[in-house]
């Protein structure tokens, strides 16, 4: 469920579906708002909880978001969380409100997220507000997997690993018809 905090503490703000039920409008009662929504309609909770629907985004589309009632001519943040990334930064006008139209990253796993703004509010405080996000595989996507490892303490693969990976592509592009968009994400640690 979204949630908001300030200077680290929850905050009483109501929370509503946008009408076009793609996103969140969330307010206080002290003239902050922020809206965040995307181009796709809402998905059902993961959980039967009570939990509220998720905003649903593919990779590499948008997600809009729009505020006020920040302080002034300060930086606002935007993160996607599992892992956490910045989407990017702006800064609040002369009146406190912001506008901003970000993509989710390509290589953002499938799967449950949050998606978090932070700002300043008008009275200086750090207000962070996180919104389940979910990623969506692309309409007639297919999941496929390679693994390969290094060696201890390398940063090259090895010639066999290079030999796997030659032969996942060869074998993606024989089953993948004519034109079709290829996302390859790439996922693992390093010691």
């Amino acid at each position: 469920t979204p949630a908001v905090t300030t200077d680290g503490k929850n905050s009483v703000v109501t929370i509503n579906e946008n009408g076009s039920k793609t996103g969140y409008e969330i307010k206080d009662d002290k003239g902050w708002t922020l809206n965040i929504a995307t181009d796709s309609k809402l998905v059902a909770p993961s959980h039967t909880d009570g939990s509220m629907s998720r905003i649903a985004v593919t990779p590499g589309n948008n997600t809009h978001t729009q505020g006020s009632g920040f302080k002034p001519k300060t930086q606002v943040d935007v993160y996607v969380f599992s892992t956490p990334q910045l989407l990017g930064s702006t800064f609040t006008d002369e009146n406190g409100s912001f506008q901003l139209t970000l993509p989710i990253p390509p290589g953002l796993e499938v799967g449950d997220h949050i998606f978090q703004v932070n700002g300043i509010t008008k009275d200086g405080q750090v207000r962070s507000a996180n919104v389940p996000v979910v990623v969506m595989a692309p309409k007639g996507a297919k999941r496929v997997k390679a693994s390969v490892l290094y060696n201890l303490n390398q940063a090259a693969l090895t010639p066999a690993a290079v030999t796997i990976l030659n032969n996942f592509i060869k074998n993606v592009s024989s089953k993948s018809k004519k034109n079709s968009k290829v996302l390859i994400s790439v996922t693992g640690w390093v010691q």
